[in-house]
This record gives structure tokens, C-alpha cells and sequence, in this order.
């Protein structure tokens, strides 16, 4: 939902500063290549970090 906000909101900034209707698919277009590589970036980071050792349940 805030990914569908953000977008909407986006585009109308956008289109307040000018861009036309037919150029707003390429500003869809850098957000979606924008959201790539943050995932890219913490899928990245992700592997990096280290996992805990899984230890017994105390009893």
C-alpha cells in the first residue's frame, strides 16, 4: 500500500512539474528500476550478515 501511494503521489509531482502524460510510463519505469536495486541491495547485505548459532530451548 505505501509502495502504491508513494507511486501515486510520484506521478503527481510529476506531472505538477511538467511532465507529460505520455512520459509518465518512463518515470514508472526509473521507480521500478529504483526498487530493483534496493532489493538487489539488501538481498546483498542479507547474505552478508552473520547467523546466529541455533542453541536448545531452556527448560
Amino acid at each position: 500500500n505505501v509502495g502504491n501511494a508513494g507511486g501515486a503521489w510520484i506521478g503527481g509531482v510529476a506531472l505538477s512539474a511538467g511532465v507529460s502524460y505520455a512520459d509518465l510510463p518512463l518515470v514508472g519505469a526509473v521507480l521500478a528500476l529504483l526498487a530493483v536495486g534496493v532489493a538487489v541491495l539488501s538481498q546483498a547485505l542479507d547474505r552478508r550478515a552473520p547467523v546466529a548459532a541455533l542453541q536448545p530451548a531452556a527448560e
